[in-house]
């Protein structure tokens, strides 16, 4: 039978591994990272269109997990909590990046994947990754977060909510407004080429 946690629902995989870290358990911790880096680092990428810096904001990420371990209750999935954290993190790089005059883009995809296409059809659809990737940018960071935990991370509406503190129907309204934003700014693109 499955721990419940403060809400009397069933505490997930995740959630035991991470109870297993406050316990000790590095083992567990490892396994946490193994399972979640890359999502993590794909998630940091298009949140701030700063692949470079990614693997290093990720890292903070799961320093900050590990260093607030004591703290940690299952309230919710781990991934919320987790995909949370990564929000905020996110969060402040682009404002500390927000005072720079550059504004950094590596256009290269190769490091951010889509989990569906194979490597042949990734090369094929690169400069389509790209468009729809610098697309991403012209959103509000509310919606950019919806989209990229719905679309690249497969978060349920509740999830996203509770990842963003916030209601399924604030969701549903950031999702639609960012849609409409990313359909005008690629067709603009359609229109330009």
């Amino acid at each position: 039978m499955a721990e419940k946690g403060d809400d009397n629902h069933s505490i997930d995989e995740d959630s035991m591994l991470m109870l297993a870290v406050k316990t000790g358990d590095r083992n567990a911790f490892r396994t946490l990272v193994d399972r979640y880096k890359t999502k993590i680092v794909n998630f940091i990428s298009y949140m701030t269109a700063d692949s470079a810096s990614a693997e290093d904001i990720a890292q903070e990420v799961f320093l900050r997990i590990y260093q607030t371990r004591f703290g940690y209750v299952p309230k919710s999935k781990f991934s919320t909590f987790l995909y949370t954290i990564a929000r905020n993190a996110s969060y402040s790089h682009l404002r500390r990046l927000r005072n720079s005059p550059v504004y950094p883009v590596n256009p290269e995809v190769s490091d951010i994947r889509d989990p569906g296409p194979g490597p042949a059809e990734q090369a094929d659809n690169a400069e389509v990754v790209n468009e729809v990737r610098q697309s991403l940018k012209t959103l509000t960071p509310d919606q950019r977060t919806a989209v990229i935990l719905q679309n690249y991370n497969g978060l349920d509406m509740g999830e996203i909510a509770q990842t963003m503190r916030t209601t399924v129907s604030a969701v549903k309204s950031l999702l639609f407004r960012a849609r409409e934003e990313l359909s005008r700014v690629l067709n603009k693109k359609i229109n330009q080429s």
